[in-house]
């Protein structure tokens, strides 16, 4: 053993022992809050609940729209219409809930990259939900004296917006 028999070999040994002595109570005291931290990775940006509350709500307004409709009245394509719009609602959601961990560790281009993500899954929700509410509206029976231009669907402009439309829009037919 050379590192013994040289002037520093005891010092630099006895150093050696200290630092791991040090790391291990650090670790010892602070490894559970690393952990935690590990284990939150998806914590450090958290989302919007109400966007997975107002995913459901429209999916609750497909449901209701397809119980309206008697089954001999829907037809295949529309059943579809309805079957496509819930799967694209649902994979909206998981996509909007789940951010990688790999653009967490980028930091500040991570997190706004996230936050470019949502605003972008916020738009193809907003456009599914003028989607939903123009098939809603379709589906409105033509009242006597009524316009064809009144029955046309205006795209709303905010999520609040085309909900509380699509909602109004339902209330209609089922009256």
């Amino acid at each position: 053993m050379k590192i013994l028999k040289s002037e520093n070999g005891i010092r630099d040994l006895i150093f050696f022992i200290a630092l791991i002595a040090i790391v291990s109570t650090i670790i010892e005291r602070n490894g559970e809050i690393y952990e935690r931290q590990l284990r939150n990775l998806y914590a450090v940006h958290e989302v919007n609940p109400n966007f997975g509350r107002d995913v459901r709500k429209t999916i609750k307004q497909l449901d209701a729209l397809s119980e309206l409709m008697p089954a001999a009245e829907m037809d295949e394509t529309l059943s579809k219409k309805i079957a496509a719009l819930k799967t694209d609602l649902l994979s909206l959601k998981d996509t909007y809930e789940t951010n990688s961990p790999a653009l967490l560790a980028l930091g500040p281009i991570g997190t706004t990259s996230i936050v470019l993500k949502e605003a972008e899954l916020e738009q193809k929700f907003l456009r599914l939900l003028n989607e939903t509410g123009q098939l809603i509206t379709s589906l409105m029976p033509h009242q006597p004296g009524e316009n064809q231009a009144e029955r046309v669907f205006e795209h709303a402009q905010s999520i609040e917006t085309a909900l509380n439309n699509n909602s109004n829009a339902l209330g209609r037919l089922v009256a």
